[in-house]
């Protein structure tokens, strides 16, 4: 049967050429394992290698901020500025009282510029120049006064990394 010429026969021509050249190097490759003796296709579905999807879904779990990492996120002082903020609003009668959720706002406004301007750099330097990660976070640690915010977050990272090992063990 002959095609009509066009850029759809075109198309489906080279789709054609594709696919057989597909199936020749599979066939080629099942024959050079044979000789080299490395499993065959069919026994490699016993152990199937990461799929495209899977280490993008990985990713992802991995990257839930919901992920149990057996500790609990530092607050950065959340508890402590609603309690001393409670504390000041019932002393100081004369001003309006804000709300919790308005005071909410404002630690969390408090907490992002603090973050924006201590941690965030180093963040953005490690994954511009991942080669300077051990001086990065030497220098992170170092700037990082609070000893409790320290010692959690090199908890969670230490736990974050067992899972990603677990993960990705072969």
């Amino acid at each position: 049967m002959q095609r009509p010429n066009g850029p759809k026969s075109n198309v489906l021509s080279i789709q054609e050429e594709i696919d057989d050249l597909e199936r020749r190097l599979k066939d080629a490759k099942q024959r050079l394992n044979s000789a080299n003796g490395a499993p065959t296709a069919a026994q490699s579905l016993t152990s199937p290698g990461p799929t495209s999807l899977a280490i993008p879904h990985a990713l992802l779990l991995l990257s839930d901020s919901a992920l149990p990492l057996g500790s609990f996120a530092y607050s950065s002082g959340l508890e402590s500025y609603l309690a001393h903020n409670k504390q000041l609003q019932s002393q100081s009668q004369s001003k309006p009282r804000t709300s919790p959720t308005a005071s909410f706002h404002l630690f969390l406004s408090f907490s992002l510029a603090s973050l924006a301007s201590t941690t965030l750099p180093y963040v953005l330097t490690a994954h511009r120049h991942p080669d300077q990660l051990e001086t990065l976070d030497n220098d992170l640690d170092a700037s990082t006064p609070c000893t409790v915010t320290r010692r959690a977050s090199v908890a969670q990272g230490l736990a974050l990394l067992g899972v990603w090992e677990r993960a990705f063990r072969d």
